[in-house]
């Protein structure tokens, strides 16, 4: 159970107070509704399954890593210790993009991340990098693919497919994997995590 985690729900008096995770927001009426079944000890096999499904999916996910971005400095942090963003882009740009694509706004978020290495936001167009990719032992390349992943975000952005938002469509895959040394960053980053 995620109760604790994903939801707190209280009594008081005769009313009951549910909070959820900022995750949440991007919800659809059936995961919340779901979520409120659990909540409420009503939950089945398919409700616990809709709910878990939304909290292992990159929109929910995705909520905590822009949350993080509001909190940051709002200075322009493109320099890591050991990475800049600002060269990575140039990179990935001139590669990949043969430099027409215009430059975000670029950030290292503020706290290391096992998992999600990087978030694309378009409202903001923002891309952050999880500071933990911001290390020696982490090529170039790997933040270079972090960065493409992203990029490739502000290209595609999100589709409607039967009613589900879809940020990795087909398209966008088969764009991915034009990374020069795909597998290679693939496996690089399946370690860290």
């Amino acid at each position: 159970s995620y109760s604790g985690v994903l939801w707190r729900l209280r009594h008081s008096g005769e009313r009951l107070h549910l909070t959820l995770h900022e995750g949440f927001s991007l919800a659809s009426e059936a995961v919340l509704q779901a979520l409120l079944q659990s909540a409420l000890d009503r939950a089945t096999p398919e409700r616990r399954q809709l709910v878990d499904d939304f909290a292992a999916s990159e929109s929910f996910s995705g909520v905590e890593f822009e949350l993080e971005s509001f909190v940051t400095s709002l200075e322009r942090q493109t320099q890591g210790q050991h990475h800049d963003l600002d060269a990575s882009f140039d990179r990935v740009n001139e590669s990949y993009f043969q430099a027409r694509m215009d430059r975000p706004e670029l950030h290292w978020n503020a706290r290391p991340t096992t998992s999600k290495m990087g978030h694309y936001q378009p409202l903001t167009d923002t891309i952050m990098l999880s500071i933990s990719l911001d290390r020696s032992d982490v090529p170039d390349f790997v933040v270079d693919f972090v960065m493409y992943h992203e990029l490739l975000h502000k290209k595609h952005g999100i589709h409607t497919v039967n009613g589900r938002r879809m940020a990795h469509t087909p398209a966008f895959r088969a764009d991915e994997r034009q990374f020069q040394r795909y597998e290679e960053a693939e496996r690089f980053l399946q370690r860290m995590s």
